[in-house]
């Protein structure tokens, strides 16, 4: 059975260390409905377990992060430390019913956040040399 699996991580940016929400939708083809050229109308797959994988920048490989489950609808929301850039992906294994899915990455750049603080002294200035006074 065809199982697809999406991935959104709702911006291509995120701050250094902020919270990223990664959402996405496991389906699969509903064999009891067909739209008009018979084609099985895919709906969400409801309670399965699905890896979310981080492939950092410069890196040839995925890793696991996170695992989550799918909703009633079939989709997928977590949060995670957004702690390097790179591409992310969902990833549902193969069971008895369903073939094995992975949606597409999804990229996002980290932005460096300034660790600047209100409270921060000035920054130092130059003073100017002692002029020193003749003596009239």
């Amino acid at each position: 059975m065809q199982t697809t699996s999406t991935v959104s991580t709702c911006t291509g940016t995120a701050r250094k260390d902020g919270t990223l929400t990664v959402t996405g939708q496991l389906t699969r083809p509903d064999w009891q409905s067909r739209d008009v050229d018979g084609t099985a109308i895919p709906v969400g797959y409801a309670g399965q377990s699905v890896r979310l994988q981080l492939k950092k920048s410069g890196a040839t490989s995925y890793s696991t992060v996170k695992t989550a489950t799918t909703d009633a609808d079939g989709k997928l929301r977590t949060t995670v430390k957004a702690t390097a850039s790179g591409a992310w992906r969902w990833v549902f294994s193969q069971n008895s019913t369903s073939a094995a899915a992975v949606s597409t990455g999804d990229g996002i750049t980290l932005l460096k956040v300034s660790k600047r603080t209100a409270d921060a002294p000035p920054e130092p200035r130059s003073r100017p040399s002692p002029r020193t006074r003749p003596d009239i």
